[in-house]
């Protein structure tokens, strides 16, 4: 029974030595990919803007396509109102923030 349990034990802490050597990775990906993201190396491709009160997406290159109106409330409804402020401020889109700013008053 000895060399057994010594088997069982050297798997274990074999099994726990690459969960963490697995776990580092991960953070170091993590932390690679936050930095790479943070500092503007990487562009999403995607920017949205307010044009006339209607709400445009940009995809790529492609011309800016308007909003369903409905997926543009059910989308106003999952971002709380100060969220929305912030990130208009911003990215300097003045008329979203007055008209945000007219809305919760």
């Amino acid at each position: 029974m000895g060399r057994r349990r010594a088997w069982r034990t050297f798997i274990a802490a074999f099994i726990l030595t690459l969960c963490v050597l697995a776990l580092g990775c991960a953070f170091l990906l993590i932390e690679y990919n936050v930095q790479r993201t943070t500092y503007g190396t990487v562009d999403f491709g995607v920017s949205y803007t307010m044009q006339e009160g209607v709400p445009r997406v940009r995809i790529g290159e492609d011309e800016p396509l308007a909003v369903p109106p409905r997926i543009a409330r059910v989308c106003e409804a999952a971002v709380p109102p100060p969220i929305r402020l912030l990130v208009a401020l911003w990215r300097g889109e003045t008329e979203a923030v007055e008209e945000m700013l007219k809305e919760l008053k």
